[in-house]
């Protein structure tokens, strides 16, 4: 699983590379519908929780 906060960077990349992705969406930004996002967080405490 790839985790990071950039939609072109590392939620591209990781559904180009085949691997489950987590979105840190601070600023509750729209997704681009043909970015696949398997996980959404808000916070980092969040993505802990989804995790555990």
């Amino acid at each position: 699983m790839i985790i990071g906060d950039s939609l072109s960077s590392d939620m591209l990349g990781g559904q180009n590379a085949g691997i489950d992705t987590l979105w840190l969406n601070r600023k509750h930004q729209v997704a681009d519908p043909k970015i696949k996002i398997d996980l959404e967080a808000s916070s980092l405490e969040q993505i802990s929780d989804l995790l555990s």
